[in-house]
């Protein structure tokens, strides 16, 4: 990790805390107002929150090291893709899912909104998708 190689292991530690607590306190909130979506919205917002704030602090770290256009230009395309998964798990939710109870929806939309979000990402080029893949080692 780039703080790591600043000598800084407490920053991250700091801010995956902090990731936790939002996306516990998001998902119990949004679950109740919105459902299933709920649950990916959470994440989403809490994932991308955690992703500024690394950026933010990364940037005050190293003097502008972030804000090259490729960083932002990845980072955009990783909002693409969660985009798309959030808005395919609402309409599923929505349309086909509608009578089905809680756990069987989720049950159904997490392997949806996975599948949509690495597809998304592959589409759009993301490298990391490709260390995922080797890491999961799946051919």
């Amino acid at each position: 990790s780039a703080f790591y190689s600043l000598k800084d292991t407490r920053t991250p530690l700091k801010i995956t805390v902090f990731q936790a607590c939002a996306d516990a306190l998001l998902c119990i909130f949004l679950m109740n107002r919105m459902g299933v979506a709920g649950l990916t919205l959470a994440s989403s917002i809490s994932a991308a929150s955690a992703s500024l704030m690394f950026l933010s602090l990364l940037h005050k770290k190293s003097g502008g090291l972030t804000h090259r256009i490729s960083t932002v230009k990845r980072y955009i395309k990783f909002l693409i893709a969660a985009s798309v998964m959030f808005l395919l798990c609402i309409t599923l939710r929505s349309t086909l899912l509608l009578g089905y109870k809680p756990f069987f929806q989720i049950l159904l939309l997490v392997p949806a909104g996975i599948s949509s979000y690495m597809a998304c990402a592959k589409l759009l080029g993301l490298e990391e998708i490709g260390f995922l893949k080797d890491s999961l080692r799946i051919k």
